[in-house]
């Protein structure tokens, strides 16, 4: 019979404990809920006008916050600043549960989840076709568009991900941005994130006003592109 001494178990097991692990870097694929085709069910919520509103002649912007399930689809709705109009308010609540569609929320490992989402939805008599019909125009835009791609994400930097992020975002009066979405995907949830990221932090535009002087919400489209030189 053969016989296995304690000096051979003992090193067998003292090289099982400081064999080093064998680590796989995986990448974290979470993400906000964006939304899918923003422009046309926008365009639809803001279309859908109240018959009492228009009889009236009531007009305004309504702030929202919803919360998007796991199939795209807003589960709820709040509204964070109100038109002025209750019939407005509720008409934007019902039109988002109604037409909006999102890319779902997902957790680092790709699962769609649970997630929020905060835009405007305006209604105006003499321009009912498009929700944002002022184009946003940038102020600095080679100065801030350099910050969003000098802060490369590490983990990016780290694998040598590269790629250009085609954005739309939705312009606050005062020129701040309000929402982002990913209109063209790097093919990296990674940069894609930071692109959006970026842009809210650093995007700035003049003040967004109608023809007849009177704030407005206005929208802008671009690339961001990240490259390892």
């Amino acid at each position: 019979m053969t016989r296995l001494s304690l000096f051979t178990i003992s090193t067998f097991a003292l090289l099982c404990l400081s064999a080093p692990a064998l680590v796989v870097a995986q990448e974290d694929l979470s993400r906000a809920a964006t939304p899918d085709k923003l422009g046309e069910w926008a365009a639809q919520v803001s279309n859908n006008y109240p018959a009492e509103a228009l009889r009236n002649e009531w007009q305004g912007s309504v702030f929202l916050a919803v919360i998007i399930n796991e199939r795209g689809r807003v589960a709820g709705c709040a509204v964070t600043r109100s038109s002025g109009h209750s019939v407005l308010d509720e008409a934007a609540c019902d039109g988002m549960r109604k037409f909006a569609r999102f890319n779902p929320a997902l957790d680092a490992n790709g699962n769609p989840e649970q997630g929020n989402f905060s835009t405007s939805i305006t209604y105006r008599l003499t321009s009912i076709e498009s929700p944002y019909p002022v184009e946003g125009v940038p102020i600095a835009f080679e100065q801030w568009a350099r910050k969003i791609v000098m802060e490369y994400p590490a983990e990016a930097l780290r694998y040598n991900w590269q790629g250009s992020v085609g954005v739309d975002v939705i312009v606050k009066p005062d020129g701040a941005v309000l929402a982002c979405s990913v209109s063209e995907s790097s093919g990296h949830q990674v940069l894609d994130r930071a692109a959006c990221e970026g842009m809210s932090r650093h995007a700035r535009f003049e003040p967004v006003t109608n023809p007849d002087g009177t704030p407005s919400i206005g929208a802008f489209s671009t690339t961001i592109t990240y490259s390892i030189d």
